[in-house]
């Protein structure tokens, strides 16, 4: 491949918008709580921390109303939606939660956790239910890190072996600039292997 060529096609972009070029990435709904009640706040900055401990985290602006809410209860459940509610979606993350219930106004049902405080979001296909051990400021936001203490899914959109059944359920991404689509049904499953990293000192390690 010519240097000329990695020249016509290729070009310096802002670093301001780095973010941007990572795009799509996978929406999740997080549900805080404080004294005037739950709030919902749409985010596209969230991962699993560890797998065992189980902890997952989540990346908050500080200037949000999620923010406070998080410093002050410490607990949180994040919620994945299908496409179908992509209109409630954007609601949610271009409304603060300042002075208003987002769960009455987006449409979005609440539903009881079971293990903490804070409510999950009926109309989602899959809940986290986390309670915040550590935080992490990392500039503009900061990354709430959770225990996972319970897991709840809905049975109809998740094959054991496949994985959430997107044809059927279409999780929502977001691509920027308000705009959000979701999975094609593109779909390749790889063989399983078991890969050993061999150290200088002989140990392996998977």
């Amino acid at each position: 491949m010519s240097c000329s060529w990695i020249e016509s096609m290729k070009k310096k972009v802002p670093i301001e918008k780095f973010y941007y070029y990572g795009n799509p990435r996978m929406v999740a709904l997080v549900v805080s709580k404080g004294a005037q009640g739950p709030n919902i706040i749409t985010v596209a900055m969230h991962s699993p921390m560890s797998l065992t401990p189980p902890r997952y985290g989540i990346g908050i602006d500080k200037r949000r109303y999620s923010y406070s809410l998080l410093q002050e209860k410490g607990e949180f459940t994040v919620n994945f939606a299908p496409f179908l509610h992509v209109d409630k979606v954007h609601f949610c993350g271009r409304n603060s939660g300042r002075g208003r219930d987002k769960f009455k106004e987006s449409g979005f049902t609440q539903a009881k956790a079971e293990t903490i405080e804070v409510p999950i979001i009926k109309e989602c296909y899959a809940h986290y239910e986390c309670k915040v051990v550590d935080k992490y400021d990392a500039g503009s936001h900061v990354w709430f890190v959770g225990d996972v203490l319970n897991v709840i899914i809905d049975t109809d959109a998740f094959d054991l072996e496949k994985g959430i059944l997107a044809e059927r359920w279409k999780p929502t991404y977001y691509l920027g600039n308000n705009t959000y689509t979701t999975l094609a049904y593109n779909r390749r499953t790889f063989e399983k292997k078991v890969i050993f990293a061999v150290y200088p000192e002989g140990r392996k390690s998977k």
